[in-house]
């Protein structure tokens, strides 16, 4: 279970599922009793990487840059201090992921071989998902903390919308953050 933190470390897994989610609503909070982020003074990102599945090439740099750089933010107003990986008190990871999801909104028939079918005639594609943000007990793999976002966006964003999207969602999964 969670002690006191002596150069322990945590982890901090970011996860998401697309990028409309990120600018969702946080869905769920829940957390170890004994957990509080107020004994937490330095962070390092995991030397390990992180992960993105599903993430459009082109997307990947912005939303890096934007989970990093908001993240590394929210945490500074905390009072949390970078640190090299071996210091910290916090390892910080992400995961990121995309899912398409394509709704056909009309209908109309076709005659095929003599035969009359049903045909999709419009369809509407959006990208559905959520963001969870976990905090991790490292000596347990544990979780002491976690944070949920859900939402979702129409059709394939801009970077632009990404960067709006993901600094928004973590921000607001983060201000939950015990």
């Amino acid at each position: 279970m969670y002690h006191r933190l002596a150069r322990t470390g945590l982890i901090l897994l970011v996860t998401a599922v697309s990028f409309g989610c990120v600018s969702g609503n946080v869905t769920s909070v829940a957390r170890d009793a004994d957990f509080t982020a107020a004994d937490v003074r330095t962070y390092a990102w995991d030397p390990a990487g992180n992960v993105m599945l599903g993430v459009i090439r082109e997307h990947r740099a912005t939303l890096h840059a934007a989970v990093i750089e908001t993240t590394d933010a929210a945490l500074a107003e905390r009072g949390w201090v970078a640190a090299d990986a071996e210091a910290a008190d916090v390892w910080l990871r992400y995961a990121v992921g995309a899912e398409d999801r394509y709704e056909v909104t009309q209908t109309g028939t076709m005659r095929i071989a003599n035969e009359v079918v049903v045909v999709p005639v419009k369809s509407r594609h959006t990208r559905d998902g959520e963001l969870a943000i976990d905090v991790l007990d490292p000596a347990t793999r544990g979780v002491l903390w976690r944070g949920i976002g859900a939402g979702s966006g129409r059709g394939v964003p801009t970077s632009e919308e990404v960067d709006r999207r993901v600094r928004r969602g973590v921000t607001r999964i983060l201000e939950a953050l015990p």
